[in-house]
């Protein structure tokens, strides 16, 4: 799927290169934040240091669910490439039915697990040739710490007052992506968009990210994952 989708923005990047020269003046425009909206497949490795026990699996099943994730940055350094410093927050749910205790037999009631992502990271994007030479591709890199705020509940809403139904785990993340300025389809359309908005460019991308969430080791639920995700980000 994600080859698919790189191969389509190669093809419109093919496109966009032929661009006449004066569509590069959509360039010339203050940025200094970005905003972006991700999209993601997680699923924490819950089971995987429990010697072969699957609770996390037998509860709420081995499909990913989404996480969504509202990003800020600021550009700190605009020279060849930007750096920039910000801030996720994301939300991702699971239900199923646990057990009751003491027993193999699944409850019917619901439970449902809560992951709230929190993480400040650092970024840096080559958009210098983007910039430049008209090439709408940019590639980033990125890497992050933060807490994972979880809680368990049941159907109605209540919190188990067990105290591994909440708390915090605390990692890390890194991740590499490519992002494709939409700019070029309609350099027009760009330029108003700055103009009544602000919004310099627009990003779509696609990244992959490998989080570690364990607590720098220390014991309780291991909420890290190998995720693809993708999104929009704007640039203003």
């Amino acid at each position: 799927m994600f080859t698919k989708s790189l191969q389509v923005l190669f093809a419109a990047g093919l496109l966009a290169v032929s661009v006449p020269a004066h569509a590069s003046s959509v360039f010339e425009r203050d940025r200094n934040w970005i905003v972006d909206l991700q999209f993601g497949g997680y699923s924490p490795r819950v089971d995987r240091e429990l010697a072969g026990a699957t609770p996390f699996k037998d509860t709420f099943g081995n499909k990913n669910r989404v996480l969504s994730q509202l990003g800020l940055q600021r550009l700190v350094f605009k020279d060849f490439g930007t750096l920039g410093i910000g801030a996720n927050v994301g939300y991702s749910e699971f239900f199923g039915h646990g057990f009751i205790s003491g027993t193999d037999v699944q409850s019917a009631d619901t439970t449902h697990l809560q992951i709230v992502p929190i993480t400040g990271f650092v970024s840096y994007r080559l958009d210098y040739p983007a910039v430049e030479w008209n090439i709408p591709f940019v590639p980033y890199g990125r890497a992050g710490i933060g807490a994972w705020i979880f809680w368990v509940s049941n159907g109605g809403g209540e919190t188990s007052d067990d105290g591994k139904a909440k708390g915090v785990r605390w990692g890390w993340t890194a991740s590499a992506g490519l992002q494709f300025m939409l700019d070029f389809f309609d350099p027009r359309l760009s330029a108003e968009f700055y103009r009544e908005w602000g919004v310099a460019h627009t990003y779509v991308y696609v990244d992959w990210t490998h989080s570690k969430v364990t607590s720098f080791g220390r014991r309780g639920l291991d909420l890290s994952d190998d995720m693809w995700s993708g999104g929009i980000a704007f640039e203003f």
